[in-house]
């Protein structure tokens, strides 16, 4: 039998020299009355390679470290309504985004793949749910 390799091989490499990370993030969390709330984030992270001390990363000092984008955010808008004494019904529409990132540290790509920007994108979500205030379940 013959195994045949249909993934090219990858590496994760970590600890290649000194990073430079900063960045500012924040949350706002609102409630408009007792049924309404509201709640974004975002953040940005700048993050760069510095120096390493292997001839493999000279090449990369400078660039961008490998999946982390630039920018994140996320919100959502809530409605929540107590029904009968103990449960507690709700519906919430969310939205979370990443920034584009590159895939790999190496420039020049690695084990025949090219470095690739991979694209922002983001997800969104609507969810209904029903549970009782004890918490003993989760309908959604």
């Amino acid at each position: 039998m013959r195994i045949v390799d249909i993934c090219a091989p990858s590496s994760f490499n970590v600890n290649v020299g000194d990073a430079r990370i900063q960045g500012i993030e924040s949350n706002l969390d609102y409630k408009f009355d007792e049924h309404w709330s509201a709640q974004a984030s975002g953040s940005y992270t700048d993050s760069h390679l510095r120096s390493s001390p292997y001839r493999t990363f000279q090449a990369n000092v400078g660039e961008r470290l490998p999946f982390v984008p630039y920018f994140n955010w996320s919100w959502n808008l809530r409605y929540q309504r107590h029904v009968g004494a103990d449960k507690l019904v709700y519906a919430q529409f969310d939205m979370a985004h990443k920034g584009d990132r590159w895939n790999d540290l190496h420039v020049e790509g690695a084990h025949g793949s090219p470095r690739i920007l991979q694209p922002g994108y983001s997800v969104a979500n609507l969810r209904v749910g029903l549970n009782p205030t004890d918490s003993r379940w989760l309908a959604e």
